[in-house]
This record gives structure tokens, C-alpha cells and sequence, in this order.
């Protein structure tokens, strides 16, 4: 959370912390004030689970700086960052292809997917075989993204993206298009693992 409010992607609000417990006593709070996103370049956490709004929340190393309590964020912008938790019952492009490819690694699929890079299994990266079996996926499953610059998670056609990698994650570019966040449904994902278990009897 820290990297994604530093660099200005969420924006988070807090009220200042008052350490002389004035404001408290008072019962008084300090006005909630959006936070500024280079205070978060040092500011970290208080990850104390206990804490109440009237705790202090962040805290700075050196115990030199403004803390705050009571903190809050700006929905859409995290829904855009971590979709997930939103749609339970779905799982990133990426680590659906992990899963995929843990479940049926001996089986011919994986095999394919090697010697279609002109490969032996064993030489395969393994940015190769997620890719591989990401392609898989797309091709059986609705996919759910973020079509750029939109900050809301919908299903869209893949036909016509080409599937990357974008640093740590699969992406959908076609042309300047780009589609990132890509999720599909568990049960999809399983669906697809029965069909790579039963090739090449089944098509995929």
C-alpha cells in the first residue's frame, strides 16, 4: 500500500495524531486531510490489528515526524489496484496459469507448450510455460481486466491481444490497446485443468 500511495496511485487520508493527548481528552479529533503522497517515501504502517481510529496509524523511523490516525483511502483507486478481494471467486491470469501448470506438469499439454518454443521440457523457462498456459486460458475462460486507462474491472474479448509480460504480470495488448488485471473464474481455471488432463483426447 505504501508503494502505491508514494508514488500517487492511492490516495490515502488520515487526521494528524496528537501526541499530547489533548485532542483526545477533549475529544476533539483533528480534521481527516488527504496525506501527501512524498510522506510515504519514509512513513510506515503501525501494523497494530488492535489499534482504534484514535491510535496512531503510520509512524515515521527515528520517531521524528507528523503521524496520523484514522486513515482512509479512495475505493475506486483501490478496487483498481487489488480487484481480488473484490471478485472472490476469481484469480489473476498469472497465478491461474501457476496453478494450472502445478496440476498437470507431467501431462502432454506441458510437454506441447515446450516443444512449441523449440524446446525440451526441461530447457522451458518458466515465463514460458505461464505464458503457455496463460494462452491456454484466455482461449477456454471469460477474462475480466482493465482496459487502460479505465479503472473499472469488466469482462472483455481477448480476440485480436497479443498476451506479455509487463513486469511481474500478463497483460492483453493490441496495438496501443492494453488490457491489465486479467482474472478469470475458479471455475474456468478447473474446467481447464480437467481439459489439459484428458489431451489430446480433449481439444484445447
Amino acid at each position: 500500500m505504501r508503494d502505491q500511495a508514494s508514488v500517487g496511485r492511492l490516495r490515502i487520508w488520515g487526521r494528524k495524531f496528537d501526541k499530547s493527548g489533548i485532542n483526545r481528552f477533549l475529544d476533539e479529533p483533528s480534521a481527516l486531510e488527504p496525506i501527501d503522497p512524498a510522506y510515504w517515501r519514509q512513513a510506515q504502517l503501525n501494523l497494530n490489528f488492535t489499534w482504534t481510529d484514535t491510535d496512531e496509524h503510520t509512524y515515521v523511523p527515528g520517531g521524528i515526524g507528523q503521524t496520523y490516525s484514522d486513515l482512509r483511502v479512495n475505493r475506486a483507486q483501490a478496487v483498481a489496484i487489488w480487484p481480488l478481494p473484490i471478485h472472490g471467486s476469481k484469480i489473476t491470469l498469472k497465478d491461474a496459469a501457476r496453478r494450472a501448470y502445478s496440476q498437470t506438469e507431467e501431462c502432454d499439454w506441458a510437454v506441447l507448450g515446450a516443444s512449441v518454443g523449440g524446446k525440451n521440457i526441461t530447457d522451458a523457462s518458466p515465463d514460458d510455460m505461464l505464458m503457455w498456459y496463460a494462452s491456454g486460458l484466455v482461449r477456454h475462460s471469460k477474462v475480466w481486466g482493465l482496459k487502460e486507462p479505465s479503472d473499472t474491472t469488466r469482462p472483455h474479448d481477448l480476440s485480436g491481444y497479443t498476451l506479455e509480460w509487463r513486469g511481474e504480470s500478463i497483460i492483453g495488448r493490441n496495438g496501443k490497446a492494453i488490457i491489465g488485471n486479467l482474472m478469470i473464474s475458479e471455475r474456468d481455471l478447473q474446467a481447464f485443468v480437467d481439459k489439459v488432463r484428458k489431451f489430446p483426447d480433449a481439444s484445447i
